[in-house]
């Protein structure tokens, strides 16, 4: 938990601060809080001396919370175009606008890695064969934020407190609603092997399948399938590299 601080109100004309406050925020209300809940289980298998065996799951959830004062300055009515704008021009006040986020991230991996260790040809070969799947939701659910009076950032202004003076209750806005689902598959397979002790060289692939599904607005809060958009994306990858190890305190490598 924490209490954010936007800063204070800046005079493009002077180049300086703007007097009179030293904080914009809302009393009772700007906050800052994040969270995070992550748990790992982990299994190994030495199936032989050569041959072993690990997975990993893993299951999170993260949150970040946030409702913050800006200050600024703003001008009733607006100045014309050109006219240099600070604290003193006609019509100019300060004021503190509301920024506000309410983000929940949750997400299930798993990887699985099989790891081999042979000789062929003359050489010894480590290789590492392994798949991995996750899923990645990310939601925002805005604060409306209704409370916050239209001047609250003004000096002296009696509703600076505003929100203490109603008795400040936090409401969401389906509205700004939207959701994010990322659904990811990858299988991959890493050979090194090592030539004479100064020599190594390694290769190895890469497929990977992505799924995207976004939504956003009131009705996605309530269905979140309803109007949803999704689309999908695969790619392919590999490298290719040499180790060169001169002498036992230092190495020289390539790699593509």
């Amino acid at each position: 938990d924490d209490v954010p601080d936007g800063g204070i109100a800046w005079d493009p004309t002077t180049a300086k601060p703007i007097p009179g406050r030293d904080y914009f925020g809302q009393i009772g209300r700007d906050f800052w809080r994040t969270s995070s809940n992550i748990a790992t289980l982990v299994a190994k298998w030495d199936i032989s001396e050569t041959l072993r065996w690990q997975t990993t799951l893993r299951d999170g959830k993260t949150t970040n919370q946030y409702v913050i004062s800006i200050a600024g300055l703003a001008a009733t009515p607006a100045p014309a175009a050109g006219v240099p704008v600070g604290i003193n021009t006609p019509g100019m006040f300060v004021r503190a606008n509301s920024q506000n986020r309410n983000q929940t991230n949750r997400s299930e991996a798993l990887q699985s890695i099989v790891n081999w260790d042979v000789a062929l040809g003359g050489m010894q070969h480590s290789w590492a064969f392994g798949l991995e799947a996750s899923n990645e939701d990310i939601t925002n659910l805005p604060f409306a934020d209704s409370l916050r009076g239209a001047n609250a950032g003004v000096p002296g202004a009696p509703n600076n407190f505003y929100w203490q003076q109603n008795g400040g209750k936090l409401t969401v806005n389906t509205a700004g609603y939207s959701t994010l689902t990322v659904e990811s598959r990858s299988v991959f397979a890493l050979d090194t092997w090592t030539i004479n002790s100064a020599w190594e060289v390694f290769a190895g692939l890469r497929g990977d399948q992505f799924d995207f599904t976004v939504n956003s607005g009131a009705t996605a809060y309530t269905n979140a399938t309803d109007g949803a958009k999704s689309y999908d994306e695969s790619m392919a990858n590999g490298h290719l590299g040499v180790v060169f190890k001169p002498s036992q305190i230092g190495n020289v490598y390539l790699t593509l």
